[in-house]
């Protein structure tokens, strides 16, 4: 039905050159203080009937590290447990505009979010983000991401906002992809008169807070 992709984040290169208040060290990932969230439309001929939908990131991890040799030899990779991705949870479901599900359709939406004809957690259990280049000058960077999603790898170009201080680095912003992008087939229904858009949406904001000695 859906394809979800967790997305970040930052690595060494020239355009953090200019920042050099950031010190050698590694970064993880704080989990109570990011968020992301996935967002879907509804698409066909009867979409009025469908919902929309906000998935929401549980659970992901990764770190950031710096070495004294500069920050263009950062390493950074992030993962998301596909498992663990919150189904239209009600917070979400508010703060988007959009009404709250009840359980039994949060339930059905995430069996089939977590399928074997799409998500498949069972054999691919985790989505990996691996910055690949980060062009621009901070705070407004342009980073290109390895997404790999059920061992199928897409590369998507991401704007986003950085701040750094001694303790944490700070990423915010959002990008678009396609069910297509991964080999995936949106959800359809009633033979595609009620379907999940292909065109998702990432939204996110996470913190990478400096590893304690």
């Amino acid at each position: 039905m859906l394809v979800v992709t967790a997305a970040l984040l930052w690595t060494g290169g020239a355009p953090w050159a200019q920042s050099p208040s950031v010190p050698a060290g590694t970064y993880t990932l704080d989990a109570e203080r990011s968020r992301l969230t996935i967002h879907l439309e509804r698409a066909g001929a009867f979409a009025v009937l469908a919902h929309r939908h906000v998935l929401a990131a549980d659970g992901m991890g990764g770190r950031i590290t710096i070495p004294e040799s500069g920050l263009q030899e950062t390493i950074a990779q992030f993962s998301l447990p596909v498992a663990s991705i919150l189904v239209d949870p009600p917070q979400a479901r508010t703060e988007a505009g959009l009404e709250p599900l009840d359980e039994d359709d949060r339930a059905d939406i995430r069996e089939t979010m977590l399928g074997t004809d799409q998500l498949n957690a069972a054999a691919f259990p985790r989505i990996v983000a691996t910055v690949e280049r980060v062009e621009g000058t901070p705070p407004n960077l342009s980073v290109v991401l390895n997404l790999r999603v059920r061992d199928v790898s897409h590369r998507v170009t991401v704007p986003m906002e950085i701040a750094v201080d001694s303790d944490t680095v700070r990423a915010s912003g959002q990008f678009t992809v396609r069910h297509a992008d991964f080999g995936l087939e949106p959800y359809r229904a009633l033979l595609g008169g009620i379907a999940v858009a292909d065109e998702i949406t990432v939204r996110f904001d996470l913190v990478a807070a400096r590893a304690q000695p």
